[in-house]
Formats: structure tokens, sequence, C-alpha cells
């Protein structure tokens, strides 16, 4: 289950970046994991696999959070890792 979830995740990162929307680490309306549940690559997969999901991607560093906007209203979006 950990590797369906990782995996995609990974792909509607892909697909959504692609398509210039933005998704966020952190609860709202931009959440990672709310938003990925819409799609239908996240079929059978629950908002908590895919959060569980974008924690351990975090820690490998297959994906990260970057910063981006003006600084006075600075916001974070999830990115592939290098």
């Amino acid at each position: 289950v950990d590797a369906k979830a990782d995996n995609g995740f990974v792909t509607i990162l892909k697909k959504l970046t692609a398509q210039g929307r933005i998704c966020g680490p952190n609860p709202g309306p931009n959440y990672a994991p709310a938003m990925f549940l819409a799609e239908p690559e996240a079929k059978g997969l629950t908002k908590t696999a895919l959060a569980s999901a974008m924690s351990r991607l975090l820690s490998a560093n297959t994906i990260r959070v970057e910063s981006f906007g003006p600084p006075s209203h600075q916001r974070s979006k999830l990115v592939l890792g290098d």
C-alpha cells in the first residue's frame, strides 16, 4: 500500500504541476493529499494514505517544499526533488 500511495502521489504531483496547479504541504485549499483525492490516479487511496506518502517522500527528498511569492506573502508548494 505504501508503494502504491508513494507512486500515486508522485504521478499526481507531476500531472498537476504540469497543469500549473499549486499543491501545498499544509492543510488548506491547496493541501496536496486532499486535492489528489479528486484525481483518477488516486483511486483506492485515502487522504491519510496520501498524507503519509507525502511525509515519506519529503523525508526521502523525492519531493520538497519550495517557497514563492513576495517576501510579505510567502507561500509554499510541493515540487519534485532534485
